[in-house]
């Protein structure tokens, strides 16, 4: 835990990681995340404009962090010496061996991937992807695009005057990034991938019906309900009314299984009214 604390406070000292990376950082939660993509959406809105979003989730997260990559990015980073040495010490000589009803497999040395259940584990997966953005930025900084992230999970979040626009600029970005994912042994789930307009525009509404987003050699159309994203559930329009009437509904059966648990001589149901 010492080790986590002093490498997330030497990003933080340095100011060294993406703006928008939220999650393993101080005050920046999944709801901050939420916040800043509905403000991003608002601002877009502000300038009459359309605003699109595409939700990419990292396949198999801390076991695909290479060891080179990451002191790579820490020395790119600036980090001090003596950490980038206890870093590369302790990620080296793991081996992992199989044991099945008591018979164990010969051990075999692992390469890739972070220790499961270490505290510092998500730390550095955060270093480690904070590579990405910088990339994208090289390639999208006239696009008026945003990146947000909170730990694995990826949002790009674009603005343009129509659904054409808006998806050109979203292709831009998904290809910056399938093409860090090849240099970084980084895999991104196609089957999690989504996309989303957000847009007051009745106009606009029509032709997202038909726009699909290319990502690497899939095709992926804007979703036309509402998306759950980081727990919350957003709408095109931001209302928030899904979100609102399936929290409710999660709580009244959690009120309900509360209820039947009840009994004569159990709990009072006079603060389940």
């Amino acid at each position: 835990m010492v080790a986590a604390n002093a490498i997330a406070e030497e990003c933080e000292r340095r100011k060294s990681l993406h703006d928008g990376q939220f999650g393993c950082r101080k005050r920046r939660s999944a709801i901050d995340a939420v916040g800043r993509l509905m403000k991003r959406v608002e601002e877009a809105w502000g300038r009459g404009n359309t605003a699109a979003v595409l939700l990419m989730d990292v396949k198999g997260a801390f076991p695909h962090v290479a060891k080179g990559n990451l002191i790579k990015r820490m020395e790119e980073m600036g980090f001090e010496a003596d950490l980038v040495r206890w870093v590369e010490s302790f990620m080296e000589d793991r081996k992992v061996m199989m044991s099945m009803d008591g018979k164990e497999g010969d051990s075999m040395d692992v390469e890739m991937g972070v220790p499961q259940g270490s505290p510092v584990l998500p730390v550095f997966f955060v270093i480690y992807l904070s590579g990405l953005f910088g990339q994208v930025e090289k390639k999208e900084e006239e696009s008026g695009s945003e990146r947000i992230s909170f730990v694995n999970d990826v949002a790009w979040v674009v603005e343009g005057e129509d659904v054409g626009e808006c998806t050109q600029r979203l292709e831009g970005c998904a290809t910056e990034t399938t093409i860090w994912a090849k240099k970084n042994p980084c895999q991104f789930d196609i089957e999690k991938t989504e996309v989303m307009l957000f847009t007051r525009r009745r106009k606009n509404k029509e032709p997202k019906m038909n726009a699909r987003v290319r990502v690497g050699s899939h095709e992926v159309p804007y979703n036309n309900e509402a998306t759950r994203w980081l727990g919350v559930w957003l709408d095109d329009m931001l209302t928030l009314n899904d979100h609102t009437k399936k929290t409710l509904a999660k709580a009244r059966r959690a009120q309900n299984r509360v209820r039947s648990l009840m009994t004569k001589k159990g709990l009072s149901s006079e603060g389940c009214k």
